[in-house]
């Protein structure tokens, strides 16, 4: 039986596709006070957003209705009477006669009945997107990283990396779903401050010929328009061009030496003058937080990608994950060097569209059998770790996390499977 609140969710779907100018939270007991101190935080941290607690209960008594600026409290005594709520008539979008239409949160919706109804986020190759749509995610991933109202919430999730890194989360039963969560949830603390933004992916499969260089169609590592430049080996092979260059970016990570040792070295290299000259420069002030990267080596091309996706079978998913993990995953990491080739590869803003990467490849190769996504995965119900949600609630790209969010990929693989 479906629970009162997936009902009321899916009333609550049916009528509102705005994600920008509220926040609607579901409950069927009280708030404990965590939760409505976190809620707080966020209405404070984000710009013209009304907070709408919608109790859904046969019992109001339950309920403490707290006075707070920007919360509204409704109570609805069952999900048939959600859909006459005033807000979300207020709230909802309607469309015109055609049959799919991009809501003011850039999500591709399905038009019925005049209305926005079954939408998705859509999740582009960053090199296909416009240079106005580049840099509006490069901004935002910026101000969620350094504006102080976001700071603290940041650091906090994106520490999570680092934290479990050696606790399974590299492993076959958590790899795949745990960093399709990872993103997802980062995704949405983006989206809080600009909801138009999703992760992009890096493609670097299709771009390998050209990985490490700028050209009029990859835009991966412009100066302008992208993620930057490599690192300069004259500054601790720091960033020196772009939005996350060590002058107009810093890291907000403690400076330890560790770090400095590992980011200074490329993969299984011994210590030079080269490197020790990195070591030394890193201690200064102005460059022991900056992003570092070691450009090196080749990555895996799209050949050998679709190859791959093409032999394996789809109940064959340990054999499939291996590969993802194993060789592809690692060695783009490595290739990248610097901050991505360490357990704080988090902090890299590149980070996020890698695994974008890696998690379109994974869909891509799941529609090889939908009815497979669920049944050739055991231990569907692990918890994913450092998170209070189970592996299968991240198994299906269109059905994300507990509110099922649909989340779909424009056009990364030219490829059939049938």
């Amino acid at each position: 039986m479906m629970s009162t609140l997936k009902l009321a969710k899916q009333e609550i779907e049916a009528d509102l596709s705005d994600e920008r100018n509220i926040i609607i939270v579901i409950v069927d007991e009280d708030l404990d006070e965590p939760t409505f101190d976190f809620l707080k935080s966020t209405r404070v941290s984000t710009l013209n957003l009304g907070v709408y607690i919608l109790c859904v209960s046969q019992n109001i008594s339950k309920f403490q209705f707290r006075k707070e600026v920007g919360f509204q409290w409704i109570y609805a005594n069952s999900t048939s009477a959600i859909k006459n709520l005033s807000f979300l008539r207020e709230n909802r979008q309607s469309c015109g006669k055609t049959s799919i239409a991009l809501d003011e949160c850039n999500r591709l919706c399905d038009c019925i009945n005049y209305m926005m109804v079954n939408c998705k986020r859509v999740r582009k190759e960053f090199s296909s997107m416009s240079k106005e749509e580049r840099d509006l995610y490069l901004n935002v991933l910026k101000e969620l990283s350094t504006n102080r109202k976001y700071f603290k919430i940041y650091q906090q999730f994106v520490d999570l990396h680092s934290k479990y890194f050696d606790s399974g989360i590299h492993e076959d039963e958590q790899f795949s779903p745990w960093h399709r969560s990872y993103i997802f949830k980062f995704e949405n603390l983006l989206r809080m401050i600009d909801c138009r933004v999703t992760i992009p992916v890096w493609n670097w499969a299709s771009y390998s010929h050209v990985i490490w260089k700028s050209t009029p169609t990859y835009h991966m590592w412009d100066d302008d328009g992208g993620f930057g430049s490599d690192g300069d080996k004259n500054i601790a092979y720091c960033v020196g061009k772009g939005i996350f260059s060590a002058e107009n970016w810093q890291l907000r990570l403690e400076d330890m030496e560790i770090i400095r040792n590992e980011t200074c070295l490329g993969e299984d290299e011994e210590i030079t003058a080269e490197s020790k000259k990195c070591f030394e420069t890193s201690r200064l002030p102005i460059y022991n937080k900056c992003l570092r990267r070691r450009f090196n080596g080749a990555v895996p091309n799209i050949s050998e990608i679709i190859d791959v996706m093409k032999k394996i079978k789809p109940e064959n998913f340990l054999t499939f994950e291996n590969t993802l993990r194993r060789l592809w995953h690692n060695k783009v990491h490595n290739r990248i060097g610097g901050h991505m080739q360490t357990q704080y590869a988090a902090y890299s803003p590149e980070f996020w569209s890698h695994h974008a990467m890696l998690d379109a490849i994974w869909t891509k190769w799941q529609e090889k059998c939908k009815d497979c996504i669920y049944n050739s995965i055991t231990e569907s119900e692990l918890r994913l770790i450092g998170f209070n949600t189970y592996r299968r609630h991240y198994l299906d790209i269109s059905a994300l996390g507990e509110c099922g969010v649909h989340v779909m990929y424009d056009q990364i693989f030219d490829i059939s499977f049938e």
